[in-house]
C-alpha cells in the first residue's frame, strides 16, 4: 500500500522540476512572431479588462482567430502585470505547471495507478516539444485550453462515477469555455468515448446495469447520444473557426489534396520521432510537398501497424488502443487536411495529443515490470534518467525563446530552406536600420517562397530604407496582389505614394487599409493626413474624429484636426484641438505655433495657412 505522504511529495517534486526547467522564461522578451500582433500592438488587449475590450473579444475574428477567452486572459495580463513580457510568460508557466498536476490527479482518479499517472504527468511537464506552448506568450491558447480540457475530463469522470444533471452540465460548460480558448478541443467528444472504453469501462458497467440482452451497438448508441451536446458545441466552434480562418487557409491550387494527405501521414510519424528524439526543434518547419512517396508509404505503414497492434491487444490492454487513438484523433484538427498557414507541422500541436502516447508508454512499462519483476530497477532507473535528460533539453530549448533573433537564428540553423526564418531575421535587420544586410536575407527568402506577401512587403521596406522607392513600391504592390487583405502593406504603400506628392492616390490606398482594419487608428490618421493634403477637409475631419473616438489622447490627431478646422475657418474649434494637443505634448512646437496663429486669425481675421 502506498504511503499517504507520497502523493504530495511527488506533486511538489513535479512542480519544482517543471518550474526549474522553465524558470528563465520570466526574463524573456516578446517575440516578433504573433506576440506583437496578439499582444503588444493589439490596442484592445492593451486597454486591459474593460467592457469595450470584452465585447471585442467575443465579436472579433482578429488574426484569423475566434478565441474570446484567450483574448480575455491576455487582457487580464495587461490589467494586472502591465505591458511587460514577464507577467504573460509567468502566467503561461503557472498554467503549464497546474495542467501537469491536474493530469496526474485525473489519471490517478480514473485508473488508480499512481506511479503510471505520475510518469505521464512528468513526461507532459518536461518534454521539450511542449516548450513552444509555454515559452511563447502568444500561445496562451494552448496552456489555457489545456486547463479546461483537463477540468472537463475531471468533471466528466465525476459524472461517470455518479451520473447527475449538475455534473454533466459542469463538464459541458467547462468544455464550452475550453473551445473559446482554443478550438482544437473539438475532438473532445471522441476522447470522452475513448475514456468510456478505458479506463472508465462504462461499456461494461452499462451492460451490467441494463442486462446481457443489450448489444454493444445499443450501448454505443446510448453513449453517443449522451455526447450529442458536446458534438453540437464542437460543430458550432468548428463553424466559427472556419469562418475566422477563411483568409488564412492555403488554397487547393497551392497545396493539392494529395499533398495534404501525404504531409498529414508524414507529420503523424514525425511527431512520434520528435517525441522519442526531441532534437532540432524549431518554431517553424517549412511545408514539404507531401508527395515523397516512400516517406508517405513508410509513415502510412507505421500508423497501420501500430493501430493493428493496439487493436489486437485491446481486450486486455485497453490503454494501448485508447492512448493511440487519443493521439490520432486529437491531432486531426491541426494535421493539415484543412491547411491554415504554410507549416508542415508545429511543436505546439502536440501539447495535448501526446498525452495518449505517454499513457501507452507508462502503462506499457508497468505491464513489462509486472511480467518480469527483475527488470523493475532497470525500468525505474531508465525512467528517471529519461526525465532528467528531458529536463535539460527543455531548459535548452526554452533558452532559444529569449528574443526573436535567438529564436529564428536557431530555426534557420536546424531546418533547411526556411524562408520564414530568413524573412523574420531580415525584418529584424530592417528595424535595426541595416537594410542592406536585410535585403540579402529577404531576397533569398523570396527565392524559396515567391507566394509570400509578407516577404514581398519586407523587401519593399528594406528598399525604402535604402532610398530605392520605385522598387520598394513595386514589391509592396506585389504583396497586396498576393494578399488583398494585407492591411499593413496597403498602409505602407500609401506612405510611399504620399512621398511622391500624390495625396489622392495615397488616400485611395489608405482607404483599403482602413477597410480591412477599421479599428486601427494609425491607418485612419494617415488617411486623414492625405485627405487634408488633397483638400478634402470634411472627409479628413471625419477620419480624425474616428481616431479620437478610439484614442481621445492621440496628440497628432488633435493637432491635425485643428489644422483642418482652421482651414475651414472654424477657429474656435481649431483652438480647442491645438490646446488639447499641447496639454498632451507640451513640447510640440508645431502645435504651439499653430495655436498662436489660430488665435491671431480669430482676432484679426487673418488669412495665413496652418502648417
Amino acid at each position: 500500500m502506498m504511503h499517504k505522504h507520497i502523493v504530495p511529495i511527488v506533486i511538489i517534486l513535479l512542480v519544482a522540476m517543471t518550474t526549474a526547467a522553465y524558470w528563465q522564461v520570466r526574463t524573456h522578451a516578446f517575440v516578433f512572431y504573433d506576440d506583437q500582433e496578439y499582444i503588444v500592438e493589439n490596442r484592445h488587449v492593451q486597454a486591459g479588462l474593460t467592457g469595450s475590450s470584452a465585447r471585442w473579444a467575443f465579436t472579433a475574428t482578429y488574426a484569423s482567430n475566434w478565441h474570446p477567452f484567450t483574448w480575455l486572459s491576455h487582457m487580464a495580463d495587461r490589467q494586472f502585470f502591465g505591458d511587460g513580457p514577464a507577467g504573460p510568460h509567468l502566467v503561461n508557466l503557472f498554467l503549464h505547471v497546474l495542467n501537469s498536476v491536474l493530469l496526474l490527479l485525473l489519471l490517478q482518479r480514473m485508473t488508480g495507478g499512481f506511479w503510471q499517472s505520475a510518469f505521464v504527468a512528468a513526461l507532459f511537464a518536461l518534454h521539450p516539444l511542449h516548450v513552444e506552448s509555454v515559452a511563447w506568450a502568444a500561445e496562451r491558447k494552448d496552456v489555457l485550453s489545456g486547463l479546461f480540457f483537463l477540468l472537463t475530463l475531471l468533471a466528466y469522470v465525476r459524472y461517470a462515477e455518479r451520473p447527475g444533471a449538475a455534473r454533466y452540465l459542469a463538464s459541458l460548460g467547462l468544455f464550452g469555455v475550453g473551445l473559446m480558448a482554443k478550438p482544437m478541443l473539438v475532438t473532445m467528444p471522441l476522447v470522452l468515448l475513448l475514456l468510456d472504453y478505458w479506463p472508465l469501462k462504462r461499456f461494461a458497467v452499462a451492460a451490467l446495469r441494463t442486462g446481457a440482452q443489450v448489444s454493444s451497438g445499443q450501448l454505443l448508441r446510448r453513449l453517443l447520444m449522451e455526447k450529442m451536446p458536446f458534438f453540437l458545441l464542437s460543430a458550432l466552434s468548428s463553424f466559427a473557426t472556419l469562418t475566422a480562418q477563411r483568409g488564412a487557409m492555403a488554397s487547393m491550387e497551392h497545396l493539392p489534396l494529395f499533398s495534404r494527405f501525404g504531409n498529414a501521414l508524414i507529420s503523424y510519424a514525425g511527431y512520434l520521432k520528435k517525441m522519442v528524439w526531441p532534437m532540432d526543434l524549431a518554431v517553424f518547419y517549412p511545408l514539404a510537398p507531401g508527395d515523397d512517396l516512400w516517406k508517405v508509404a513508410a509513415a502510412a505503414a507505421l500508423l497501420v501497424l501500430v493501430t493493428a497492434f493496439a487493436a489486437r491487444l485491446s481486450a486486455n490492454r485497453g490503454y494501448l488502443l485508447v492512448g493511440w487513438l487519443w493521439y490520432l484523433v486529437m491531432l486531426v484538427p491541426v494535421i493539415g487536411i484543412v491547411q491554415v498557414g504554410l507549416q508542415s507541422m508545429a511543436d505546439r500541436y502536440t501539447y495535448l495529443p501526446l498525452i495518449g502516447v505517454f499513457i501507452m508508454a507508462a502503462w506499457g512499462l508497468d505491464d513489462i515490470v509486472s511480467r518480469w519483476p527483475r527488470v523493475r530497477a532497470v525500468a525505474v532507473t531508465s525512467a528517471v534518467i529519461a526525465l532528467v535528460l528531458l529536463s535539460g533539453l527543455t531548459w535548452s530549448q526554452a533558452g532559444t525563446w529569449k528574443d526573436t533573433y535567438s529564436l529564428f537564428s536557431r530555426c534557420a540553423a536546424v531546418t533547411k530552406d526556411n524562408y520564414l526564418a530568413l524573412d523574420v531575421l531580415g525584418n529584424i535587420l530592417v528595424k535595426q536600420d541595416r537594410p542592406g544586410e536585410a535585403l540579402v536575407l529577404l531576397q533569398k527568402a523570396a527565392e524559396l517562397n515567391g507566394y509570400d506577401a509578407e516577404i514581398q512587403h519586407n523587401i519593399g521596406m528594406a528598399l525604402s530604407r535604402l532610398g530605392r522607392n520605385v522598387e520598394a513600391e513595386s514589391h509592396i504592390r506585389h504583396a497586396v496582389l498576393l494578399n488583398p487583405n494585407y492591411a499593413r502593406a496597403y498602409h505602407d504603400l500609401g506612405i510611399l505614394i504620399a512621398r511622391r506628392d500624390d495625396p489622392l492616390a495615397a488616400a485611395k490606398v489608405f482607404r483599403e487599409a482602413v477597410r480591412i482594419e477599421p479599428d486601427n487608428p494609425d491607418f485612419r490618421y494617415d488617411l486623414g493626413v492625405s485627405l487634408v493634403d488633397a483638400g478634402q477637409l470634411d472627409e479628413a475631419i471625419a477620419e480624425y474624429a474616428e481616431v479620437l473616438k478610439e484614442e481621445p489622447d492621440h496628440t497628432k490627431a488633435h493637432s491635425n484636426m485643428g489644422v483642418a478646422l482652421a482651414r475651414q475657418g472654424k477657429m474656435n474649434e481649431a483652438i480647442e484641438h491645438f490646446s488639447h494637443a499641447i496639454e498632451l505634448s507640451p513640447d510640440d512646437e508645431n502645435a504651439h505655433r499653430n495655436l498662436e496663429l489660430a488665435r491671431r486669425m480669430l482676432n484679426a481675421s487673418g488669412q495665413r495657412t496652418m502648417q
